[in-house]
């Protein structure tokens, strides 16, 4: 059956083999309360249930592993390998139209263990009753379910974001921790149901994923620079932020609704990216810091002392901090920049773009 929803968990427990069905136990409780409480389709009677009418719900393995430990599944990196050489033939002629790789491709399941190629027959089954299902969105509820999908592990840093499946799938999904490990760490239950009232969203926003288009000006030259303020209008926010290293200013960004832009100071091997123009651009951060726009920062009170005590420059009509506003918000969420991206945008883009800016800004290249 068709469902714009798939929940997609690890394996049964012993409640959920004996009812045939997923998410029935101590988990698919928690569960449902967190969907009532993200305002996803939930049954009130005869007790409250997620609405099995309404969205899919799975497991990635049909069959419960010993101890519900998947650890006892997986075997070392070599051995799994060799097996898979040995067991591949009949995997393909069992199932003939999945992608079977010609070697044993699949990451680490668990720490250091490999899935057994014997169990490697759950993952058609699943990609079957995805396509079954053809869903707008699947919500990957921990590791394993990330794992499927993506041949990835570290649900902490993938929880919330928004992105397209790599494996039996190419459509969207969100990944948030397993109401079982809720049950474990109740901490962790604000975080996830901030994580489905965005798979919410996304569901509303239908299948396909549409970000915004974002112009980021990361090595600029003297006239990238003066374009930039020349495009700032009167009263709008401004947001600094600097990088340091060494206790020193390396470099300050500042970014509108429109536009970003980094104005480096320093290169990674310290020596100075304007050379004898240095001065120049510090009066021009100066000048940034100094206008009468509303100035937004993120845990600004890092940046504003850097700046001061290294720079010699005071903030104009600093106005609000995201940290802090969030903070105020949310108190039980974090409140790092990561957590914030990924409950306010749709992914977090920002940490692979840093990456570009290093490899870049390493090669003392300007833009393309």
């Amino acid at each position: 059956m068709a469902s714009d929803l798939l929940i997609l968990g690890e394996a049964p427990g012993q409640e959920e083999i004996l009812a045939g069905k997923p998410f029935v136990g101590p988990s698919g409780q928690e569960l449902a309360r967190m969907f009532r409480d993200a305002g996803l389709p939930v049954v009130t009677t005869p007790r409250l249930d997620i609405d099995r009418d309404a969205v899919a719900v799975t497991n990635v393995f049909t069959n419960q592993p010993p101890r519900n430990n998947l650890e006892a599944w997986c075997v070392k990196k070599d051995e799994a390998r060799v097996r898979y050489a040995a067991q591949r033939p009949a995997l393909v002629a069992r199932f003939p139209d999945f992608p079977w790789p010609e070697s044993y491709t699949w990451s680490a399941l668990t720490p250091g263990g490999y899935l057994d190629p014997i169990h490697l027959t759950h993952l058609p089954r699943l990609a079957s009753r995805i396509a079954e299902a053809n869903p707008k969105l699947i919500l990957a509820l921990g590791n394993t379910p990330l794992w499927a999908l993506t041949n990835e592990r570290g649900i902490t840093k993938a929880r919330g974001v928004v992105g397209l499946a790599t494996q039996l799938w190419s459509g969207k999904f969100l990944a948030t921790y397993h109401p079982a490990a809720i049950l474990r760490a109740y901490n962790l239950r604000s975080t996830a149901v901030v994580d489905l009232i965005k798979a919410k969203a996304e569901l509303a926003a239908g299948s396909a994923i549409t970000y915004k288009s974002y112009d980021l000006i990361i090595l600029p030259t003297k006239e990238e620079v003066l374009e930039f303020i020349a495009d700032i209008q009167p009263g709008e926010h401004v947001a600094p932020d600097i990088e340091t290293s060494r206790g020193m200013v390396t470099c300050v960004g500042f970014a509108t609704r429109r536009l970003a832009i980094c104005i480096p100071i320093l290169r990674l091997d310290y020596s100075l990216y304007w050379g004898e123009d240095t001065s120049w651009a510090l009066n021009i951060i100066a000048g940034l810091l100094a206008l009468s726009n509303p100035k937004v920062f993120q845990n600004g009170m890092y940046d504003a002392q850097y700046l001061w005590r290294v720079l010699g420059m005071p903030i104009q009509n600093f106005n609000d901090d995201t940290m802090l506003l969030h903070h105020t918000l949310q108190p039980e969420l974090p409140k790092s920049l990561a957590f914030l991206a990924s409950v306010y945008t749709q992914a977090s883009t920002w940490k692979e773009l840093s990456k570009l800016a290093k490899f870049k800004f390493s090669e003392g290249k300007k833009d393309d």
